[in-house]
């Protein structure tokens, strides 16, 4: 399984490049996350992350976002709130979107395999408000300095498919408080009837307390 895992990442990072010359923008994402326990099963974390795109010569995105997460009794299963507020560069002016949402993990360990499944219900507060739902599952080896995963997300927005979201990547364990992930992301988003693609470099520093 971890051979068939590890094969997945390569041929991701092979398959992607290829595809991103034919057509979509490359962009960066930076991402920096802080983490801790408010109580024993209570988890609160702040994000904060910045999109650069058209080459990457220009921010056109941010948003900080606060969520809690709360471990039941189940080890399968967390479930949580957060607020996250987006600014998003449109027509040269920053739109800006409140965000809160309602997250449901459930996970499984298969040997050194970590399957999980998160799943949030958004409700988009912009323009033209809606709700939306995605789905993330990934699969990740549980390592204990280097840990590579492969994962796919999809967007449902007004009953139909609005974006897809194939990355693979791995984290790393630096100290016990200082966990970095770098990952390559396939994103394919529908605007105006027409599939975009978006190839995006990204790196995540996760701070723990």
């Amino acid at each position: 399984m971890i051979k068939i895992l590890l094969s997945l990442i390569l041929v991701g990072f092979m398959i992607m490049p290829i595809s991103a010359q034919k057509d979509g923008d490359f962009q960066f994402w930076d991402t920096t996350s802080l983490e801790g326990k408010l109580f024993q099963n209570v988890k609160a974390k702040a994000e904060q992350e910045l999109r650069f795109g058209s080459g990457v010569d220009y921010l056109y995105y941010h948003h900080t976002d606060l969520s809690f997460l709360w471990q039941t009794k189940h080890k399968w299963l967390i479930v949580g709130s957060a607020y996250r507020q987006v600014f998003e560069l449109k027509n040269s002016q920053w739109k800006k979107e409140n965000r809160p949402y309602l997250a449901i993990v459930l996970k499984r360990n298969i040997g050194q395999l970590n399957i999980e499944s998160r799943n949030r219900l958004e409700r988009r507060f912009k323009d033209a408000s809606s709700w939306r739902y995605r789905n993330q599952v990934s699969l990740k080896h549980s390592g204990k300095r280097f840990q590579p995963y492969v994962a796919d997300e999809f967007f449902i927005e007004h009953g139909n498919l609005s974006r897809n979201r194939l990355s693979s990547g791995f984290s790393f364990t630096v100290t016990k408080n200082i966990k970095p992930e770098l990952y390559y992301m396939w994103q394919t988003s529908k605007k105006e009837n027409v599939w975009v693609d978006f190839h995006i470099t990204s790196i995540k520093v996760k701070l723990e307390f």
